[in-house]
């Protein structure tokens, strides 16, 4: 990351290992097989270097979970994230979570390090507290569906966009 006049959020450069290539990260996860996870991972060690949140935009619900708690594993193994988990809007999140009893381990593990997932399994009351969390700063890497995106103002720095679809017309298109 170099920073520029349009870029301006932060005022050095920022380096990142160069070892940190997909393969790197396929090692550190004990993963086969290259996925769109490894590299969202690449992306997300970048923009975590260089501070403020970022937010994943992933393509299902199932996806939020999985690259949060992906994240959480990796970013962890690179020593990376900051345990949070005696924060007082944390604690109050996990003791909301445990009374709503939604079957939520994966995100008390992430929310103690700062990593949430948000979609349209949640409860409102849910959502809108992580939102909260996200707004006030504890929570620096957010995977969301684009259900996040429907009229939400966030201190979000960074986006990463973990799929890409093109819309293709149609024989009957004109």
């Amino acid at each position: 990351y170099l920073p520029s006049v349009r870029n301006n959020i932060v005022k050095e450069d920022i380096v990142v290992d160069v070892d940190n290539t997909v393969d790197y990260v396929k090692k550190i996860l004990g993963s086969h097989k290259k996925g769109r996870e490894h590299r969202t991972m690449v992306l997300l060690e970048k923009y975590l270097n260089i501070g403020n949140s970022t937010l994943v935009l992933c393509e299902t619900v199932l996806d939020t979970k999985k690259t949060a708690t992906t994240a959480l594993k990796y970013l962890k193994q690179k020593k990376l994230l900051e345990d949070i988990s005696e924060e007082i809007q944390i604690k109050k999140l996990i003791e909301f979570m445990q009374r709503e009893d939604a079957g939520n381990e994966e995100l008390v593990e992430c929310l103690k390090y700062g990593i949430g997932f948000h979609n349209s399994k949640m409860s409102q009351q849910l959502k809108e507290r992580i939102e909260s969390l996200v707004a006030i700063g504890l929570i620096k890497v957010l995977c969301a569906t684009t259900t996040l995106a429907q009229g939400m103002n966030f201190p979000i720095t960074n986006v990463i966009f973990q799929f890409y679809s093109r819309r293709t017309r149609e024989k009957n298109d004109k």
